[in-house]
């Protein structure tokens, strides 16, 4: 397990194009072409989803709030 899918997918964050119902979906996807592991590819949902919500203003305590329920949930599937 690596940081770079984090690192390689931050872009996705800022994109207009991506709702935020899908920037989990897009992470994963764009993590697996290099990363497998699990925990690769929750540290780019989570770094993608605090990102975005920085983006729109929220605190960081909200975003990383946030990213975190969403993993709570389970892992996002591709």
């Amino acid at each position: 397990a690596g940081i770079n899918a984090a690192h390689r997918s931050s872009p996705l964050a800022l994109h207009g194009a991506i709702d935020d119902e899908q920037i989990a979906y897009v992470s994963v996807c764009h993590s697996k072409i290099t990363h497998l592991h699990e925990l690769a590819i929750q540290s780019a949902v989570a770094s993608n989803i605090i990102i975005r919500r920085l983006i729109y203003g929220d605190s960081m305590q909200h975003a990383i709030k946030t990213a975190r329920s969403a993993l709570v949930q389970g892992p996002v599937r591709a």
